[in-house]
Order: structure tokens, then C-alpha cells, then sequence
């Protein structure tokens, strides 16, 4: 043991193991370990048995971006690239027939977009997908990440011709998914949502508002997302069942109406 000025974190280890010991870790053992990660910029993968699930989650995401950073430090090397705009965007991937949705699947496009230019490619990509009234948005295995997600969700928190968005396989977390609670809590003519198979589980408390948003909207009738705890994935089928029937319920009394 040194002094706390003289300790810096070890450049080379990448993997370290320390699961299966004789005695489970307690928690005050196991937060100050866990935050001492924060300094490290190479370890890639820690086996710890943790009980906490927030240290969990605070472990995966440190991984997960010292993972992530030699990608984003490569791509931040090759400078400016052909980039793809939002008019651009809308031409290519605007269904052709008819020209009733947008339809991205297993796009490099998206990524092609150099990170500085972002900032204002992905509000303009938004708010044009929104105005061209489109009634299904698909961008599925694309790398739509945080940024875009918000911006979408901004954009189509008012739209009246939207009845289905899939953001299936990306790289949406928890600031994209609390964006994605919003346009739920806010939009009334969307009825279908896919957000599953993304690279990292959303925290408990992102769940629990995305719940709460789904309880106030009466019009989704259905949302797919990688739950990891039952009663979270109870909570929302069971509102999806009650704005169904509602739904149906409607239907049948505009039919009868119409033969009268």
C-alpha cells in the first residue's frame, strides 16, 4: 500500500478475474473497488461476483466504453468521410411504394456520419422523417445510438401519422431509452414500439419510467423490450392488453355506428 498520490492505474491488464472466492465481497468492499475502475481506461472485462445490481451496471458500462474506445478513437483518426445527409437519407430509404415509410435495416450509413457533424445531421434526419408523414419508421441494426434516438423521439412526440417505430439491435441506452418514455408518455397515434436486442441493458429506474409512461398512454397496443425482471415485462403487457381491448372496443362501435 502506497499513498493514495502515488497509485495510477495499471496500462496493460485487460482482463482480470476475481470470481468464485470463499466468501462473497460485501457491498462496502465492492462500491470503492467498483469506482476505482472509472480510472482505468484498458480493462475490458472484470469477472467480480457482485450482488448489487447497480454496481452491476455501473461495472458494465465502464467495460463496455473502455471496449468501445479504441473503435471511436480509430474512427476519430480517419477524420472526415462521406457523409450521408438527411435528404439524402430520406431518398434512399423512403419505402418506394407509395412512400409510407422509412425503412433502414443493416445500414452503415449512419455510421459513416463523422461524429462532428452529428450534432446537426441527426436533428435534421429527425424532424424530416417526421415531416414526411410517414406511417412506419424502421431503423433496425443501423447504430442508432443516444443522440439520434433523442432527437427522433423529439420529433415524433406530436406526429398523427406514425403508427409504428422499430429501433431493434442499436445502440440505445439509457439516455435513448428515457427519450423513448417521453415519446410514450407524450404521442398519442403510435401503437406499435420494438427497442429489443440492444448492446446493453437498460437500469432498473430506466425501466420503472418507461412503466409509468406506458400506464398514462392509452394508444400503444404493443412495445417490445429486453426486460430482465418479470414484473417490469408484467406491468406492461398488461396495459397493452387494456389499451387493446379499448381499442377494439372502439372499432366495434365505429362499425355499428356506420351501419346505422
Amino acid at each position: 500500500r502506497g499513498r493514495q498520490d502515488d497509485r495510477k492505474p495499471h496500462r496493460t491488464l485487460i482482463h482480470l478475474t476475481l470470481s468464485d472466492q470463499r466468501r462473497a465481497l460485501p457491498t462496502e468492499a465492492c462500491t470503492p473497488f467498483v469506482r476505482s475502475l472509472e480510472e482505468s481506461t484498458v480493462l475490458q472485462k472484470l469477472t467480480l461476483d457482485l450482488r448489487e445490481i447497480q454496481l452491476k451496471e455501473r461495472r458494465d458500462k465502464i467495460l463496455y466504453r473502455n471496449v468501445d474506445a479504441p473503435r471511436v478513437d480509430r474512427e476519430n483518426a480517419r477524420g472526415p468521410r462521406k457523409a450521408i445527409s438527411a435528404k439524402a437519407a430520406l431518398k434512399k430509404y423512403n419505402d418506394a411504394r407509395g412512400g409510407k415509410s422509412f425503412e433502414m435495416h443493416g445500414s452503415n450509413a449512419l455510421r459513416k456520419i463523422p461524429r462532428k457533424k452529428r450534432g446537426k445531421e441527426w436533428p435534421a434526419l429527425a424532424q424530416a422523417i417526421n415531416n414526411a408523414d410517414f406511417k412506419k419508421v424502421v431503423i433496425q441494426n443501423s447504430g442508432c445510438g443516444d443522440h439520434l434516438c433523442k432527437e427522433l423521439c423529439a420529433a415524433l412526440a406530436s406526429t398523427t401519422t406514425v403508427l409504428e417505430l422499430s429501433l431493434d439491435s442499436n445502440d440505445i441506452q439509457d439516455d435513448g431509452m428515457l427519450a423513448l418514455a417521453g415519446l410514450i408518455e407524450a404521442n398519442s397515434s403510435i401503437e406499435r414500439i420494438r427497442a429489443v436486442n440492444q448492446k446493453k441493458q437498460m437500469a432498473s429506474t430506466t425501466v420503472e419510467r418507461i412503466v409509468a409512461a406506458c400506464q398514462r398512454n392509452t394508444n400503444l397496443t404493443k412495445l417490445a423490450l429486453t426486460l430482465r425482471m418479470q414484473q417490469h415485462q408484467k406491468a406492461i403487457d398488461k396495459v397493452m392488453k387494456r389499451n387493446s381491448e379499448a381499442k377494439e372496443k372502439g372499432d366495434e362501435v365505429r362499425r355499428t355506428k356506420a351501419d346505422d
